[in-house]
């Protein structure tokens, strides 16, 4: 499919009338700066172009939630920064943005940062203490297998975690 046609398909199933595709294909594609590979199938543009696209339709119906994957992967370092002033843009508008991430190196643009460590989420709360909370998060979330793995092994006397012997 082109990323014309990507955009009518997800508007579609979003429910979008045209005029509400077109909007929104013009605004992104214009934000991103992608408008010239409209007519392209999205399969042949570089990874950080289909990026831009994926990015898109997870935006174009203007979603309360954006829950994002890696999502600045493939980007130029311009399109980095675009990337970041769109999810302000977003965030002044009441949206919600949770980013999963190897790299946060932009710590000061989050609100809030949740670790995940040993299948426990540690909360750390930005603009104050820059350590990560050790005590996981009394949210509730965790990872059950991951926890279960990490309670089942000691460390040594230098603090280094060992697995145990299962027997």
């Amino acid at each position: 499919m082109t990323v014309d046609e990507t955009f009518c398909l997800f508007g579609r199933a979003y429910g979008m009338d045209d005029a509400e595709i077109e909007d929104a294909r013009r605004w992104l594609t214009d934000v991103l700066d992608f408008e010239r590979f409209r007519d392209r199938q999205v399969r042949h543009l570089s990874g950080g172009n289909r990026q831009k696209v994926n990015l898109s339709v997870a935006l174009m119906h203007q979603p309360d939630l954006l829950l994002l994957d890696e999502p600045y992967t493939g980007f130029d370092w311009e399109t980095f920064l675009t990337f970041w002033d769109l999810t302000a843009e977003l965030r002044e508008r009441g949206v919600g943005v949770a980013i999963i991430s190897h790299i946060i190196s932009e710590r000061d643009r989050f609100n809030v940062i949740y670790e995940l460590h040993e299948g426990h989420l540690h909360r750390q709360d930005i603009g104050g203490d820059e350590t990560v909370n050790p005590e996981p998060t009394t949210e509730g979330v965790s990872c059950g297998r991951t926890a279960e793995f990490f309670e089942r092994r000691g460390t040594d006397d230098g603090g280094n975690a060992v697995t145990q012997e299962v027997g």
